[in-house]
């Protein structure tokens, strides 16, 4: 799938196998000095492989992580 069309299900939440996050996602860090931590998926910011998500967290940071760093909480259906 091209990267326009991932961004393009990204904010109309349409998930598939390639786009495991879309926006308002609830996820869980699993690595790095943010592991443990859960945060909100704002942004799909690299579409292509390995893709990239913008997290904020309650606290108002925010950080990019892997997919492969991420795991899902709730999804904000």
């Amino acid at each position: 799938m091209k990267p326009a069309e991932l961004i393009e299900r990204f904010y109309d939440r349409t998930r598939c196998p390639e786009l495991p996050f879309v926006e308002n996602d609830e996820v869980q860090v699993a690595d790095r000095v943010y592991a443990g931590k859960t945060g909100e998926v704002v942004v799909l910011a690299h579409a292509e492989t390995p893709m990239q998500y913008l997290v904020e967290f309650d606290d108002g940071t925010d950080e990019h992580f892997a997919e492969s760093s991420l795991r899902l909480v709730h999804r904000d259906i």
